[in-house]
Formats: C-alpha cells, structure tokens, sequence
C-alpha cells in the first residue's frame, strides 16, 4: 500500500509540472605480437592491427590493453577477459550499437573501460553477470560520453565498481540493481534522463558523490524493498537542478541512507523521503526554489542545517510546545502545540507541511509562490 501511495504521490507531481577524458598519446601503432603482446591495437596502420574491437578482446588475455584509435566503430561488444579497453578520444572514438542490444557487455571483472563515445544501444554499458557465476566486481569505467541508450549504464549482481567523470545524456538512465552493492559514482554529468538519471535498487553501501545531474525526470533514485543486514548509502556533493524529483527515497529496509551537502535547485520537487523504515540523515544540503517534502511519519529522521532560499528548513519529529518564527520552510511530524509565525515563505515546494501534528498554531506569516502554501496530512 505505502509502495501504491508514493506513486501516486509522484504521479500528482508530475501532473502539476509543464512542462576528464583519460589522455593515451602514442603514434599508430603497425604490429601488435611483435612490439608489444600487452597492448592489442584497433585502428592503426598496417596489416597487424585489429579492424574491429570484438576481435582484439577475443584475442586478449587478463591484463591486457586493448586501444583503440579515434574512428566510428558499429559494433556491440562483449568483454569476458579482465583488461583495459581503452579509446583515444572521447569525443572521436564512436561505438555506435544498435537499439537490440547493450553497446559494451561486460561478463567478468577487473574492467577498466575508458575514453569513448558510447551511443545507440539498448545499453551502453551492462555488467551483467549470469546467475550460475560469480559475482562482477571491480569493474571502472571512467573517462566516457554516453549518449542516446535506452539505459546509459546498468550493473547487476556486481560490487566495487567505480564510474567516474562521464558525461551521461539522452538515456533512460543509469540503473543498478539485483543484489550489486558498493558502488561508488564520482563526478559524472548526467542529463536529460528520460526516467532517472541515476536509478539504485538493492544496491547497500553505495556513494553518489560529486556528480551535476540535470533535466530529468527523476534526478537520483534509491529503493530497497528487501531485509538484509544494516548497511549505510550515502549522497554527496552533487548539483541537481531543473528535475521534477531531484532525489527520490523509497523502502530502505536495516538502511541508513545520508544526504548531505548537496545543492537542489529549480527542482518541482528537491528530495522526496517517502519511505516509513530505515533511517535518512539529511544535513547541510542547499536548496534553491523547490525544498524537501516528507511523506510518512514513523521512521527516524536527523533533519538538520539545511537551508532553502537562505533560510533554515526547520524539521521538527515528536516535539511540542515551541515557536517557530525563522524558516524558509516549515515540516511537523507528530508533533503537537508547535507556533509558526512571522514567516515569510516563497519560491519552495510546500510552504507548511504538517505529518500527523496536533494542537498547532499557523499566523501571521506570508506564504506565496509555492506549489502547496500549507499541506496537512
């Protein structure tokens, strides 16, 4: 039932809105088994290197680079050896997919995928280890463009894996799922994430840090719906602006998931804490026209030192008797003979919101410009 709620409470949202590359500087190289068996080339000139990327990873043993030269290359690619695959340029070394399949399957551990341009795949990345093998671990991909995928980049049954400084567009978005834990993002760009730009289920001990997500439907996504040991996620650090959901939290079970120094703005909605289990620590976060809204009553919160619009948020749970008279934004949870006065509240996603609070006085303020001036539920 909570699960049918936060849906729908997203849904109501949506219908209120209108809408580093890695450097490799080497000359062509003509031969590959004679000068050097660590490093297979693709691209180059002269009869011993590789035309197509599939058939130097096919030849490659664990350690090995494969590096591949600047050039269009319309293949999808599937890596069950543990190596380097490295392009020369971003923004010139194209792997161009086809929309049936993932661009670039990883199928083992210890990858390090780096410095292309990754386009017209179903995915472009997919660690995806089959179930009746071990887990993918390991694995960094760093350094790349991902553009126009059905899904940018999806991992599965995989842990300790790194994606940093991509630049991450027009895709779905970036998924990790079904049983991956520890993954660690680092200061990615990613836009105009048709569904979430950032989307992690049943992913424990993961960090989301460092990253500008922007123009899409749901900025960063966090889920779990299962029981397992206490584990600790955190979001860090990260710009996200113009989404209708900045960050989404939802059912994190044994989860302390942490928010902090993030900065939301022009968001319908900066985070969203729908989840009734586990425990959100959301601190020193910055939020500009949008704010934070709450909407379950039961679960631990340490809400503290965040501001929106340069004003505090104030977050009171099962408290009574004080005045509240300094705020951008008011959020009551079981509370009783709480006043809010004086207060001038503009420009944020809910003016007043009152959880399951009694007894509470409202006066004297001057509310304007917000989606919802005073909600109570």
């Amino acid at each position: 039932m909570k699960k049918v709620l936060t849906i729908g409470i997203m849904l109501l949202f949506i219908g209120m809105t209108i809408s580093s590359s890695v450097g490799f500087n080497v000359e062509k190289q003509s031969t590959v088994a004679t000068l050097d068996r660590g490093t297979l080339y693709v691209g180059g000139i002269g009869p011993n290197n590789y035309t197509k990327i599939q058939d130097a990873i096919n030849d490659s043993s664990d350690g090995d680079t494969v590096f591949v030269y600047s050039g269009i290359y319309k293949e999808n690619l599937v890596v069950n050896t543990s190596i380097i695959l490295m392009g020369e340029d971003k923004y010139s070394t194209i792997i161009e997919g086809n929309k049936s399949r993932g661009v670039i399957t990883l199928l083992t551990h210890d990858v390090n995928i780096n410095s292309f341009n990754i386009q017209n795949g179903s995915v472009g990345i997919r660690v995806n280890i089959p179930y009746e093998s071990n887990f993918s671990y390991n694995n960094n991909i760093s350094g790349n463009i991902l553009y126009d995928n059905g899904i940018g980049i999806e991992i599965s049954r995989s842990h300790d894996n790194t994606i940093y400084d991509n630049i991450i567009s027009n895709n779905i978005s970036i998924n990790f799922n079904n049983f991956t834990s520890a993954i660690e993002l680092f200061f990615d760009l990613v836009s105009m994430g048709f569904r979430s730009g950032i989307h992690v289920e049943y992913c424990p001990n993961s960090v989301i840090v460092g990253n500008t997500i922007s123009n899409c439907t749901i900025g960063v996504s966090v889920s779990s719906y299962v029981d397992g040991d206490a584990q600790s996620s955190e979001i860090s650090d990260n710009n996200i602006s113009n989404c209708l959901l900045g960050v989404v939290i939802s059912g994190y079970e044994n989860e302390e998931l942490i928010v902090l120094e993030n900065i939301f703005s022009n968001n319908t909605v900066g985070l969203f804490i729908a989840n009734d289990i586990g425990k959100n620590s959301v601190y020193d976060n910055t939020f500009f026209n949008d704010g934070l809204f709450i909407l379950s009553e039961t679960y631990p919160l340490d809400i503290s030192n965040n501001t929106v619009n340069g004003k505090p948020i104030v977050c009171l749970q099962n408290e009574s008797d004080k005045i509240i008279d300094d705020a951008g934004q008011v959020i009551l949870i079981n509370c009783e003979n709480i006043t809010i006065q004086n207060l001038e509240l503009s420009n944020v996603l809910v003016g007043i919101e009152l959880i399951f609070s009694d007894n509470c006085i409202i006066q004297e303020n001057t509310i304007s410009n917000n989606k919802f001036g005073i909600l109570l539920h």
